[in-house]
């Protein structure tokens, strides 16, 4: 048994990583804390992406509107690249494109978590990849994270308020 763990372990391992498509284009719109509308440098339709990895208050939670005005700050009309996974990995349930946001050399997806305006995203056993610029904003009570605010995550937010209307 420990022997097909030990193999099964390897062979995820060795799989190789998914390949990255690199977009270049200009930020026409910000939604929210993590999400926004990209019109690419080669034309073409504008693309509705999804900052990978991170999930921010939505828009009707304490502190939503905050994190999209941090957003727009940031990105608003300025040129970035973006980091997608080829294939299905690279698309969210709603169809959106998950991307990693670079701004020259920031990654806003991390900048986003560091500055407490998004939560690193959590999967099944996965606890995010910015979880520890998470517990740093935490740390340092920042965005909405600082004291006296009640930082509810947004999927917690979701299951018992639902949706934005």
């Amino acid at each position: 048994m420990l022997l097909v763990l030990f193999l099964s372990g390897l062979a995820q391992a060795a799989a190789p990583a998914l390949p990255v498509v690199g977009v270049d284009g200009r930020v026409t719109r910000v939604v929210d804390g993590d999400s926004l509308w990209v019109s690419p440098r080669s034309g073409g339709r504008a693309i509705e992406v999804r900052l990978a990895d991170i999930d921010a208050p939505e828009i009707c939670q304490d502190g939503g509107i905050e994190s999209r005005r941090q957003l727009a700050a940031r990105v608003l009309k300025r040129k970035v690249r973006l980091r997608v996974p080829a294939g299905r990995a690279g698309r969210d349930k709603y169809g959106r494109t998950l991307a990693t946001v670079w701004l020259g050399g920031l990654q806003v997806n991390r900048s986003m978590v560091e500055q407490g305006q998004a939560w690193s995203r959590r999967g099944q056993g996965n606890r995010g990849p910015y979880l520890a610029e998470e517990r740093q904003a935490r740390a340092l009570n920042r965005g909405v994270f600082r004291a006296g605010t009640s930082a509810m995550p947004p999927w917690d937010f979701r299951k018992r308020h639902g949706p934005c209307r």
